[in-house]
């Protein structure tokens, strides 16, 4: 995926300098890459021997209790998931009800529309927080036990949830969930941020994080 670098960057993507992509490349257009170079049809090419090699650090925050009013006040409104069904998801996490917490997954993988259906970013953006927060034994037990059903949606948001199983996860949303979960003062900026990808996707991504936390609080309120 190309992008123009005041994006956020990500796995396989390669952010350019800032240019007019409407102007140098064609929808559907073929590209090569050869000799550190990306060569396309148009003429054009992008010089990679400069480039650097992205790997995503992934710091652990340990709280007793993550602080949700801010990605809650940026969630207001949303609806696409039914109440019920993100209760049901918490609980089945919580008491490791594993054919209930798969029944879930499957009925709303691929479900919505787009480019990355609204089920697939919230899946992704439930995932991507149990990376950064305690527990990941327990989201490790999830992993080997749920399989997830890829082939129930499209090549593109299929790759979206390997990426965020594997824990290679857009700097954007990594940003929004360690400063939320870590309680930073630009968590706002980072939430806005990705509330405004796409036309549901950033909202959608939002909710699986919150519903996340929310699972984290719960647990880590039953320790003593």
């Amino acid at each position: 995926m190309l992008a123009d670098k005041k994006y956020c960057n990500g796995p396989h993507r390669i952010l350019t300098d800032s240019i007019g992509f409407t102007d140098f490349f064609l929808p559907g257009e073929k590209a090569v890459l050869s000799n550190k170079k990306i060569y396309f049809s148009s003429g054009a090419e992008i010089n990679l021997k400069n480039a650097y090699s992205w790997r995503l650090k992934i710091p652990k925050v340990f709280k007793k209790k993550v602080d949700l009013t801010c990605i809650s006040n940026a969630l207001k409104g949303y609806s696409f998931v039914k109440p019920e069904l993100a209760e049901n998801l918490k609980l089945a996490f919580i008491r490791k009800d594993i054919p209930a917490f798969s029944r879930i997954t499957d009925s709303i993988i691929g479900l919505g529309p787009g480019l990355t259906p609204s089920g697939d970013d919230i899946l992704c953006g439930f995932i991507s927080v149990f990376h950064f927060l305690k527990y990941e034994r327990l989201f490790d037990f999830f992993l080997k036990k749920v399989k997830i059903k890829y082939n129930k949606t499209n090549f593109i948001s299929a790759q979206y949830l390997k990426w965020a199983v594997d824990g290679k996860i857009c700097e954007n949303v990594a940003n929004a969930i360690y400063c939320t979960a870590a309680g930073c003062e630009d968590a706002k900026y980072w939430i806005n941020h990705v509330s405004g990808i796409g036309a549901t996707s950033g909202k959608d991504t939002l909710f699986g994080i919150l519903t996340a936390m929310e699972v984290y609080n719960v647990i880590k309120s039953g320790e003593k």
